[in-house]
């Protein structure tokens, strides 16, 4: 377990419990970060820099990590 509850892990996960499809939550639980300084980061990648390559590479590690297996199916 680490500081937050949450069991700690060989790799990232997607979190069940996160705001739309758990990448950025299950990062942030995998490198002990607090969620909403790396969500305003995305954002503001998106925004400034390129959106659709930030947007894809969201979706792609949103396929390729597994769903956290201590949150329920």
């Amino acid at each position: 377990m680490n500081s937050r509850g949450h069991r700690a892990s060989n790799g990232p996960y997607r979190a069940s419990h996160g705001l739309l499809l758990g990448v950025l939550q299950g990062l942030s639980v995998h490198f002990g970060l607090p969620v909403m300084p790396l969500r305003a980061a995305v954002v503001l990648l998106a925004v400034f820099l390129a959106f659709w390559p930030v947007v894809l590479a969201y979706v792609l590690m949103a396929f390729l990590m597994p769903r956290d297996p201590g949150f329920g199916p």
